[in-house]
This record gives C-alpha cells, sequence and structure tokens, in this order.
C-alpha cells in the first residue's frame, strides 16, 4: 500500500476532483458497510458529495453523476486497508430472520425528494433545499435516485434518502460486510440498523420495501465541531425513516 505521503496526494487528487464543480454537499468519504458487489473489497461510499448540476424544470437542483474517476482514485488507495478497529464488534455472520413485510411497495419511478415535505424538512433540521442525484452505486450495484438535504441551525447534519431497486436488504447480510447490524423495524416493515466499524460520523437506516428493493435513509455528522454522537444520529435516522415510510406509504 502507498506511504502516507502518497495516500495524502490522492486524497487531494479526489477533493479537488469533486468539489471542481459547484456543490454545497460535504465530501464523499468511504464507507465500509458492505462490499463492493462484483468486487472483493469490502469499501463502498457515503452519498454526501458533490457533481455536475442542472436545474430541473420542478425547481430542485438535479446532479449529473461524476462518480467514475472518483471511484476509480479511491479503490487504487482503498484496495486492502480499513482494517476493524481492535475492540469493536465483529459483523454479524450470520443473517438474522426478518419479519415478512406487511405488503410489497415497488419504488420503481419514485422521486425521493418527494418523501419529506418542507414541513418534514424544517422539524428534522434542515435548512438547505432537497438535491435529487440519479447515478450508479457502487454499492447497491446499479442506477439509484437519491435526495439530500443539509441543516446547518442549530447544529450541522447531513440527511440522504436512497432509493436502490437493483439491491435489496440482504446485502447487508452478505460476506463482506463491515458493519454492526441491527434489526428494527420501520412503519411495520423489517429493517436494519447499519453501523460501520471503522467510522463513527453517521448512521443508515435500511427498510426492506419490496423484493431487492430497500430505502435506505441516513445521517451525517455535517463537519462542525464537536461531531454530533453517532447514538444521536441513529435516533435522527430512524426518525427519518419513519416519516420517509409514512410519506410513501401515502402515495399509493
Amino acid at each position: 500500500m502507498a506511504g502516507s505521503g502518497g495516500q495524502a496526494s490522492i486524497i487531494w487528487l479526489i477533493v479537488w476532483v469533486r468539489f471542481s464543480s459547484r456543490s454545497t454537499r460535504a465530501p464523499y468519504c468511504p464507507d465500509p458497510r458492505v462490499a463492493e458487489p462484483g468486487g472483493n473489497d469490502p469499501i463502498a461510499f457515503t452519498r454526501f458529495g458533490p457533481s455536475g448540476s442542472a436545474t430541473r424544470a420542478s425547481g430542485r437542483r438535479y446532479r449529473r453523476p461524476v462518480r467514475r474517476l472518483v471511484l476509480l482514485l479511491a479503490l487504487a488507495l482503498l484496495a486492502g486497508c480499513g482494517q476493524p478497529v481492535a475492540g469493536t464488534a465483529a459483523p454479524a455472520e450470520v443473517a438474522p430472520e426478518l419479519p415478512p413485510r406487511p405488503r410489497v411497495v415497488p419504488l420503481d419511478g419514485v422521486d425521493p425528494c418527494t418523501l419529506l415535505t418542507d414541513d418534514d424538512l424544517t422539524d428534522l433540521g434542515l435548512d438547505g433545499p432537497p438535491l435529487l442525484d440519479v447515478g450508479l452505486s457502487a454499492l447497491y450495484g446499479g442506477e439509484t435516485r437519491q435526495c439530500t438535504a443539509r441543516g446547518y441551525e442549530p447544529r450541522a447534519i447531513t440527511f440522504s434518502v436512497e432509493l436502490s431497486v437493483t439491491g435489496g436488504i440482504e446485502l447487508f447480510f452478505r460476506p463482506g460486510v463491515r458493519s454492526e447490524i441491527t434489526p428494527i423495524e420501520v412503519a411495520g416493515f423489517p429493517a436494519v440498523i447499519a453501523l460501520p466499524v471503522t467510522i463513527r460520523d453517521f448512521c443508515t437506516v435500511v427498510v426492506d420495501v419490496a423484493p431487492g428493493q430497500l430505502v435506505d435513509v441516513q445521517m451525517a455528522n455535517g463537519g462542525r465541531q464537536p461531531p454530533i454522537p453517532q447514538a444521536d444520529l441513529c435516533v435522527d435516522a430512524q426518525r427519518a425513516a419513519g416519516i420517509v415510510m409514512g410519506n410513501l406509504l401515502a402515495q399509493g
């Protein structure tokens, strides 16, 4: 693996590439939740990073992905790293038996930015505009739609909801998972909390809504010090997931 000087150079190159386009998002950071589909390296990426942008007719910001170059650079840096931290709980080796879905809720064609109302955004402390992004996901092995929003006062926090129709909750129980997985229920649907064993600045709640489809809700620190404790981020992520599911079910 490259030395610290080489790592720093690659990191700065990644940051320069991503921030060469205008954006209000925080930079991408490694997310060793699950192995990349089709690969052996247990590397995926959080969704908070800039891309090229254009304006949709709806008035929301629509982001065209420029992820491929960043993904290749990051994998060059991170392949072979990310070993578990000593003393942390090991990821689950056996998938727990999840309760059945109360019904199937297909996500095809759903706009994730419609899953939080303006009042919901305010209640969650998100005062930045929601941003829609459609692009390929290394985590879910296909195209996903995601919506992000940020909050600045009274705390710096980032929210994201991603809709996957190319990979379901079973991905979090496959070999290579590097997260602590806790089964829960959200709005009566089977779900899990996924906590990465090496990164503590975000929390993910994943809800199983249809075969091979899921709703991925994430809350992350917005970069201010001191950081929001991960336990608080998980409380926020579960609350946000409940709101998202309520609005999704209301859409029929």
